[in-house]
């Protein structure tokens, strides 16, 4: 669970052009809708009740009107029926969603010691870290409070000792599969295996880029399902074994160290436990591909 203070002044729009106020609202829309679904907070200060924009006051003159009436609203332009459909419907399900506090001050003083962070419409310049806009943002911004607070992981909800947020991380193979060209064959050929799809038609087409792509990958994953990385046992194993490097850190289920290493090579995750034993390798979505090997083990733990 998390906090986000509301930036009023984001809910004006003429600051955004016309062409790409409807995404951000929508992309806004579903950030909110993730904040209902993980019962996070959101505060904000009570003149967002009553402040006027360029359209006029967010709630009177956009939330409770029709769309017949907001497409007439020439400040409103670039607004589609989805977007207003969207708004409405995620704050009338949930009419006490926005919590009232008397300052930013006030808001910082309740939680500092909790995630916080800001939320509103996507600018172009935004001031505020972290702030929350979009479905991505605000899986960043969870992200990176559980990657540094890695006590507060929810195991007992989740069934891969290794990936805590697998649900998430399978999304993004899922996407890159995607973007490879490769859906059709996820689905007829791999029957939804995200696992074997990702690494027989995404990875192992990379070639000399193999390595690279691990990197970019392998780092999403873990950070998705917040690990830390670990700077310093990187450089000390790289150094011991005159090759490149990556590990990351978690906090498992038996509140003991588990590390994941990428493997450059295969383009798959090397799991160890705390003291550095391997414990074989796997796929990135964590299914199994080949058993544990000692000479794969940590080297200066």
């Amino acid at each position: 669970m998390g906090n986000l203070f509301f930036i009023n002044e984001t809910l004006e729009l003429s600051t955004v052009s016309i062409s790409d106020r409807d995404q951000r609202f929508i992309n806004f829309c579903k950030a909110m809708n993730l904040v209902k679904l993980e019962k996070d907070n959101l505060y904000a200060t009570e003149d967002i009740f009553t402040i006027q924009f360029s359209y006029g006051n967010v709630f009177s003159d956009l939330f409770y009107k029709s769309w017949s009436e907001i497409n007439i609203n020439p400040n409103l332009q670039g607004i589609s029926n989805t977007a207003h459909s969207l708004f409405q419907s995620l704050f009338f399900a949930v009419p006490n969603m926005i919590s009232i506090v008397n300052s930013y001050e006030e808001f910082f003083n309740l939680y500092e010691k909790f995630n916080i962070g800001y939320t509103g419409i996507e600018q172009n310049q935004n001031d505020y870290i972290p702030f929350v806009c979009c479905a991505n943002t605000w899986l960043e911004w969870k992200c990176e409070w559980l990657s540094n607070n890695q006590n507060l992981i929810k195991w007992d909800d989740v069934e891969d000792l290794f990936l805590p947020n697998k649900k998430e991380s399978d999304e993004l193979l899922r996407q890159e599969i995607i973007k490879h060209g490769k859906e059709s064959a996820l689905i007829d050929k791999y029957e939804n295996n995200i696992g074997q799809a990702f690494h027989d038609e995404v990875m192992r087409h990379k070639g000399s880029q193999i390595g690279a792509y691990t990197i970019e990958i392998g780092g999403k994953i873990a950070k998705i399902n917040f690990y830390k990385y670990e700077v310093e046992l990187s450089k000390k194993e790289q150094s011991e074994c005159h090759s490149l490097r990556n590990i990351f850190s978690i906090i498992s289920k038996d509140g003991s160290l588990q590390y994941i290493s990428l493997d450059h090579a295969h383009g798959m995750f090397e799991f160890h436990n705390h003291t550095g034993a391997h414990q074989g390798e796997y796929k990135f979505n964590g299914s199994f591909n080949s058993e544990a090997e000692d000479d794969h083990s940590f080297r200066t733990l």
